[in-house]
C-alpha cells in the first residue's frame, strides 16, 4: 500500500489514504514519477508521470 498523503507529512494511515500498488509502481514513486488518484465512484484510477522539474 502507498500513503496518498505521506504519513510522514502528517497523513492518516487509514483505507481512505491508501493506493493499492503493485512493486514495481510503488518503486516508481520513489525514482522521480508523482501519483495522481480519480475516483469515479467505487472506482479509483491512479495514474503515473515523470515528475516535472
Amino acid at each position: 500500500m502507498h500513503h496518498a498523503h505521506p504519513w510522514k507529512l502528517g497523513g492518516s494511515t487509514d483505507l481512505k489514504n491508501g493506493i493499492p500498488l503493485c512493486g514495481r509502481h510503488h518503486r516508481m514513486l520513489d525514482r522521480g514519477f508523482e501519483h495522481r488518484v480519480l475516483r469515479e465512484g467505487s472506482r479509483v484510477v491512479v495514474e503515473l508521470a515523470r515528475r516535472r522539474t
